[in-house]
């Protein structure tokens, strides 16, 4: 797989230093025939997000059932997988320490899923960073870096290597004490799926659900080749890449104006890389084109933390996964992709 790259020098690095990255998976009209009838939109919170649901129906109200357990689905998987909710699954199974202990089936698929990916991106995903996440958000909230203490303690703790899943018995087994899951880097994808496998199961196959950039995309809306979304990593002004795509997935991942510089006016960002437990210092945004957006989700965190270097040799090996990718430079910001079916050709 060959990734092209192109270099955008309208900003220098000092301007980029505020900029965040724009979430941007905007829905368009579809390349269609015509415009199809019936598209109805739906929005809640959820996830800390506005979670959006859209489906072609006959109407509002038909769709409003499906729509109904679709939202219900996402909560039940917050519940399962949230960090921020102290009473959720995965908290409640960090909580009681080492140990072999049941575990619900959203709990079991998410790991399952962030193995596979761990061993795909080299280690450059792991879910089992909540130690290390929670070190860096105070320090983000503080504006200050973490002591070396502190950042080797979380970093003991962490690794998933420390977790052992068994599918059979339906338990998750922690070698470590004191470890904490975080799924953000995976579970607002997999909500998105699985509220667009409800949609499916009620009978809207036509339909996309968004949460907070990430994009599950179903089938075609009638007399459409796709759904046309927007994809912008968000560190440019480049113009946005227009895509359209059924049953596919799309994320993005990037540096949101979440870091803490140091004394020596590095930065670091919310992006913790796995292998070394500290933050990347390089600028970077991120988009995914996947088979799904579970894959999408994980993919853009991990080529988040591997760079552009390393994201054709990752891709490769994962059949249908595109990525756009935006990284700040000194000379300004450099603009790359894969050469994707879902993307267009190097220029």
């Amino acid at each position: 797989m060959r990734l092209c790259c192109h270099r955008i020098t309208r900003h220098p690095f000092t301007a980029l230093r505020t900029r965040g990255v724009l979430v941007a998976c905007l829905l368009l009209p579809a390349a269609c025939r015509a415009e199809p009838a019936g598209r109805h939109t739906f929005t809640e919170p959820a996830m800390g997000v506005a979670a959006r649901i859209t489906v072609v129906a006959p109407s509002a109200d038909a769709a409003r059932p499906a729509v109904r357990a679709a939202f219900d689905r996402i909560a039940a998987i917050e519940s399962a997988l949230s960090d921020w909710q102290a009473d959720s699954e995965a908290m409640r199974l960090c909580a009681r320490g080492r140990g072999s202990w049941p575990a619900g089936d959203d709990l079991r698929q998410v790991l399952a899923r962030s193995i596979e990916i761990h061993a795909a991106t080299d280690g450059a995903f792991d879910p089992t960073l909540g130690p290390l996440t929670a070190l860096w958000r105070a320090a983000r909230r503080d504006g200050r870096v973490p002591p070396e203490g502190a950042r080797r303690d979380a970093r003991a703790r962490s690794g998933l290597d420390a977790v052992h899943l068994d599918p059979d018995r339906g338990h998750v087994t922690l070698a470590k004490a004191g470890m904490r899951f975080d799924f953000g880097g995976i579970g607002k994808g997999y909500a998105a799926d699985e509220a667009l496998a409800v949609l499916a199961q009620y009978g809207f196959d036509a339909a996309l659900v968004e949460l907070g950039g990430d994009l599950a995309i179903g089938g075609a809306p009638p007399g459409c080749a796709g759904w046309t979304v927007q994809v912008d990593p968000g560190l440019s002004d480049e113009a946005p890449f227009t895509l359209v795509l059924e049953h596919a997935g799309v994320a993005t991942s990037g540096d949101r104006e979440q870091h803490v510089v140091d004394s020596e006016g590095l930065v670091h960002s919310h992006i913790l890389d796995p292998r070394t437990g500290e933050p990347v210092t390089h600028r970077i945004a991120v988009a995914v084109i996947a088979p799904d957006a579970t894959m999408a989700d994980a993919l853009a965190s991990a080529l988040s933390v591997l760079g552009p270097r390393d994201a054709a040799r990752i891709l490769a090996r994962l059949p249908g996964t595109s990525t756009i990718f935006e990284i700040a430079t000194e000379q300004g910001v450099l603009r790359g992709w894969s050469g994707g079916s879902a993307l267009p050709p190097p220029p």
